[in-house]
């Protein structure tokens, strides 16, 4: 299963309401972002802002939370 699809099962597992959408669209923005890009261990970037938001929903935080999970990384850059 890839990482975005285990944020969004695991995200509806608790929030029935949550944007999925929103969700989808976020993700799609941060990995254009950051395409290419690499961490210090050789893995695509995306894994990164995605660790984040899985952590965000393994503590049951909101959409926009989430998002700001994902994003995060994208003003820096």
């Amino acid at each position: 299963m890839l990482l975005i699809d285990e944020l969004i099962e695991k995200v509806k597992s608790y929030n029935e309401n949550a944007d999925i959408d929103m969700i989808r669209r976020a993700y799609k923005m941060a990995d254009e972002h950051h395409r290419g890009q690499k961490r210090n261990s050789g893995e695509d970037y995306i894994i990164h802002p995605l660790n984040v938001s899985l952590i965000l929903a393994d503590m049951n935080m909101d959409t926009a939370t989430i998002v700001a999970g994902l994003l995060h990384d994208v003003v820096e850059d």
